[in-house]
Formats: structure tokens, sequence, C-alpha cells
């Protein structure tokens, strides 16, 4: 990924995403419930080839299982959304919208969470993405540690919902 200027900070997604600088991915553990990234997958759906390629770096950098798709029927053709831990999707893609290859998987059954990402950071999108069902909305350009965290936080969340659901007594 090229060197470039941190970006501003935008919105609240923006503001927690941690200081301008923080442009550059850190490897190291940001969320003290994930101990281990080692066997979480990470699903990337993205249709810009040079931001596909530098966020699956970013991911593996960060100790993730990516597995990275051009566009949402590949990913719905793969089944990789199946066994996902969780999903960072791209709300403008060719064909299908990334809205709409929420509504597939979340058809399919699969609740692993979902991190929207989009150059299109208006009010009225943002509520969109919410009223899908899409637990992270994230703004380009983004620090790729502001990704890893939301990544770490909705893996967490989601691993302990499951867990309660699976517990005697539960539901």
């Amino acid at each position: 990924m090229p060197k470039r200027a941190a970006p501003a900070a935008r919105g609240k997604d923006a503001a927690s995403a941690g200081r301008a600088h923080d442009w550059c991915v850190k490897p190291a553990r940001s969320h003290p419930d994930i101990v281990d990234r080692q066997g979480h997958v990470v699903i990337l759906v993205e249709d810009d080839d040079g931001l596909r390629g530098a966020l699956e770096r970013v991911l593996r950098a960060s100790g993730f299982e990516a597995q990275a798709y051009a566009s949402g029927e590949a990913a719905l053709a793969d089944h990789g959304s199946d066994w996902a831990d969780c999903l960072v999707v791209d709300l403008n893609l060719p064909a299908m919208s990334g809205l709409d290859l929420v509504d597939h998987i979340r058809q399919r059954g699969v609740t692993a969470p979902v991190v929207m990402i989009t150059a299109n950071d208006e009010p009225h999108v943002r509520d969109q993405v919410q009223r899908r069902g899409v637990e992270h909305f994230l703004a380009k350009p983004f620090p790729g540690s502001a990704l890893v965290r939301l990544l770490d936080g909705a893996i967490a969340r989601h691993r302990a919902t499951v867990a309660a659901a699976r517990s005697p007594g539960a539901g």
C-alpha cells in the first residue's frame, strides 16, 4: 500500500479509530477479548482490486485468515460466508450491492457480524445500513488498525452471544 497522509477524522467511527497518524495496522493484539486471531476467518468483499489486496494484506498481517472476493456473487458461490467469523463488505459493489449480499447471507442463516465499508459517508446511508442489520459501518479511507479493532470486538461479541445461546438453560 503506498504511503499517504492519514485521513481526517470523520464521524463517530473515525473518531474512535485512534490518532490521525495511526494509518498502518499494528499486528499486536488490540482487543482484550481476542487472545489470538489465528483461525479467525474474515471474508472480504471489495470490487476495487487495489483496495481488496491492501485490506487482505492488513488482515493477514494482523493474524486473521482472510478470503477475498471481487463480488457478492463470487462470495455466495464459494459459500465463504457460511463459515466466516466476520465479513467486511463494500456497500457499492457493481452488480449485487453489499446490502443485497448481507440479505442473501442472512437468508442462509449466517449470523456472523458484518462491517460495511463505503466511501459514501452520508447520514441516510448509515441509517439504511443500520436498518438492514449491519453491525458496523466504516467510511473510506480508514486506518487498517480501525478495521482490525472493529473485527476484534465484533468477533468477540458474536462468539460470546453464540456461547451464551448454547449454554445450559439458555433460551
